[in-house]
């Protein structure tokens, strides 16, 4: 299973960190407000989630994301 990466930090767009921003593809994510919870299939179909300081056990979430992990399960 690939690894998530949690979020880096955000720059505005203009910033000099971000000048070649568009020289490539870019994907665009919303962070629903609240708490960050991100989420992946592999091409097997394993499932990876994490917060945005751990990685969660799938199978053992903590309860504060047990609804996210079953909402991500049934997608």
């Amino acid at each position: 299973m690939h690894k998530l990466r949690s979020y880096g930090k955000v720059y505005n767009i203009g910033h000099a960190a971000v000048v070649e921003l568009f020289d490539d593809e870019v994907t665009v994510e919303e962070k629903i407000d609240g708490s960050q919870f991100s989420f992946g299939v592999d091409a097997v179909g394993e499932l990876a989630c994490r917060s945005k300081g751990a990685v969660i056990d799938v199978d053992a979430p903590p309860k504060l994301f047990a609804g996210a992990v079953e909402t991500a399960r049934s997608l």
